[in-house]
């Protein structure tokens, strides 16, 4: 797993863990859509478009996780 990956999963990881206050109990999960493109020739239309095409399959998966996009392949990476 990459360092991007990592970072992103730790994130969520955190994030699922909750935040319990001095009268308050808050949990809950997040889904996390990113794209990339390895040859930097995207323009940021198209990388915004893949994380929401990534985040929209991260939903459908079972939410609660992260989905990459790389944009030079064209096709999902799942973590």
């Amino acid at each position: 797993m990459g360092e991007l990956e990592r970072r992103v999963e730790v994130f969520r990881e955190t994030f699922a863990e909750g935040y319990f206050g001095k009268n308050a109990s808050v949990q809950g999960s997040v889904s996390i859509g990113v794209s990339y493109n390895s040859d930097m020739d995207a323009s940021y239309a198209s990388l915004f478009s893949c994380a929401d095409e990534a985040l929209l399959k991260a939903k459908e998966y079972g939410k609660n996780r992260v989905t990459f996009f790389e944009i030079k392949r064209g096709m999902l990476k799942y973590v």
